[in-house]
């Protein structure tokens, strides 16, 4: 047979498969919403097919350790394979996209997330499952009211380690889908389906356009929680798939608006100073005068909070520089300065001023130059963005200052408010009109060794060596 022959054959097969139907339960028309995994689901699940049978099945070549839920989200050729032997219509392909479901843009990477299947106990039952389930603002089935899970809810195993070869089938036994309630399965079951689902992706589209997301991929922090405050839906959608306020931990956030009364001098800085923050090299930024006294009140805040005598009489004079509060009203230690304290604040030599960015964690100041590059897409609305950027630095520099006394002086380690930690910003900027209207911060504690994200580099590994009275401190203390 030739070539002509066997793809004339291979499209007579295909119109086959579409009006026979090849698999119990491939027609989706009545679950408006399903998902490449829920499609999977359904089929295998109906038809009885293990996992060692979908690529005579479904061409769909996977194996043990791929997570079938994540490879059917974000790989495109086995979701066209899948498309191709279930005969999915364009609308409903268009569906198995993620970005079809995201009400905002921006290059995320969804390499930083976990990814489980979430499903819908009730909808399991069906072998439905969507792209809704998954998205971390989302909490309950909007049709059922059932709470999302991820777990097995008698052995607590994963879904994505739980399942055997058989898709939502734990190993402890317990079956998650209903074959024969899947079979009978008539389009009435789930009312206002189709209008809900549409309600949600119009919101979703619009909300594009309106907002971009600015952050930096870090695998070891809580990113499903951060991106899951981020986003506020219509209080029609929040009603019923929404997180209630007493259900989740809330993170440290902030909101920025172009009504909010701004400081003079930081409404000097330019689109320049963000573009302007080191990422892959440290050493020295240079600071611009407005931005001055910003960065040193950090350093006054810190210090009027440590005990009498942690400081020499050298740092208490760096730390104060410029400051009206006299730094000998507070007692100084007798021993001699360390260089690693001298260097924390801002340094002024003339009438230019520097900073250390080694203080600062990488993660933090690629998120402030990403809103350096959201700017060149708004060249003339740069105020709030330069805002925001100014308020991550200022407490990516609190956080980074704090970690590097800590090694000297432990008693910021007893510090419930002070204490040394990390957290990775996410940004959320809201546009109206071409003009950027809000930005929503969100910071996410990360779980990362704080002196090693300060260090990584091995020009700075030379720097973590104390002097030998701090050494002694770090070991008796």
């Amino acid at each position: 047979m030739n070539g002509r022959e066997s793809s004339k054959s291979e499209a007579q097969t295909d119109v086959a498969r579409r009006i026979c139907g090849r698999f119990v339960g491939g027609n989706f028309s009545g679950l408006p919403g399903m998902s490449a995994y829920g499609a999977l689901l359904r089929t295998a699940r109906l038809n009885h097919l293990g996992r060692t049978e979908f690529f005579a099945a479904y061409r769909l070549r996977t194996t043990r350790r791929d997570e079938l839920s994540r490879v059917l989200t974000f790989s495109e050729k086995r979701k066209e394979e899948l498309a191709v032997a279930l005969g999915i219509n364009e609308r409903e392909r268009d569906l198995w996209d993620i970005t079809e479901w995201l009400p905002f843009s921006g290059n995320f990477d969804w390499e930083s997330l976990s990814w489980e299947p979430r499903i819908c106990p009730c909808c399991a039952r069906l072998g439905y499952h969507t792209l809704l389930f998954q998205l971390p603002w989302v909490a309950r089935c909007p049709w059922h009211g059932a709470n999302l899970i991820r777990y097995c809810r008698y052995c607590t195993r994963p879904f994505s380690a739980a399942s055997s070869s058989i898709l939502l089938k734990c190993q402890c036994g317990v079956d998650y889908v209903d074959v024969r309630e899947a079979c009978r399965h008539r389009q009435s079951h789930l009312r206002g389906m189709t209008q809900w689902i549409t309600t949600y992706l119009n919101w979703a589209s619009a909300a594009r356009e309106a907002n971009y997301l600015v952050h930096t991929p870090k695998l070891e922090v809580s990113n499903w929680d951060a991106l899951g405050q981020l986003i506020e839906m219509p209080a029609v959608l929040q009603a019923r798939c929404g997180y209630a306020r007493t259900e989740r931990v809330r993170l440290h956030e902030r909101k920025l608006s172009i009504y909010d009364r701004v400081n003079p001098s930081i409404g000097t800085l330019g689109p320049k100073f963000l573009l302007g923050v080191p990422v892959d090299t440290d050493g020295v930024m240079e600071l611009p005068a407005p931005a001055w006294s910003a960065f040193r009140h950090v350093g006054y805040e810190l210090a009027e909070k440590l005990p009498e005598a942690t400081f020499s009489d050298g740092e208490l004079l760096r730390f104060f520089a410029g400051s009206r509060r006299p730094a000998l009203r507070f007692a100084a230690t007798h021993r001699s300065s360390n260089v690693d304290i001298l260097f924390l604040p801002v340094q002024v030599g003339g009438k230019r001023g520097f900073l250390y960015v080694n203080a600062m964690a990488k993660a933090a100041r690629d998120v402030v130059h990403r809103l350096g590059s959201y700017l060149e897409s708004a060249p003339n609305n740069w105020d709030l963005p330069v805002r925001a950027g100014m308020l991550l630095l200022l407490r990516a520099y609190a956080e980074g200052m704090r970690v590097v006394l800590s090694r000297f002086f432990p008693d910021l380690l007893k510090m419930q408010r002070d204490r040394p930690h990390l957290t990775l910003p996410w940004v959320l900027m809201q546009r109206q009109a071409g003009q950027t209207i809000e930005a929503k911060i969100v910071w996410t504690l990360r779980s990362d060794d704080c002196h090693a994200a300060l260090t990584a580099s091995p020009r700075n590994k030379r720097r973590r060596r104390p002097s030998a009275p701090h050494a002694r401190l770090n070991k008796n203390g």
